[in-house]
């Protein structure tokens, strides 16, 4: 009975492991093309401007003021 259980906890694992690692190659074929971005996810977050990012922190002292200027 005890390693009856134990195979199946193996076997769960196993199978935890193995998607896992399905869902990191998708991510990594997503990257790998090109299409690993906001629009692509369909995430609800803004899209990073690196043009914007720059000018809110430019005279910004590091650790001394946020990008709002707080």
């Amino acid at each position: 009975m005890l390693n009856a259980q134990q195979d199946l906890i193996t076997a769960r694992a196993r199978l935890i492991g193995a998607q896992r690692d399905r869902v990191i190659a998708s991510y990594t074929l997503l990257s790998a093309v090109g299409r690993l971005d906001v629009k692509t996810l369909n995430l609800k977050t803004p899209d990073y401007l690196p043009e914007v990012h720059y000018h809110q922190v430019r005279d910004a002292w590091h650790g001394l003021r946020t990008p709002s200027g707080q």
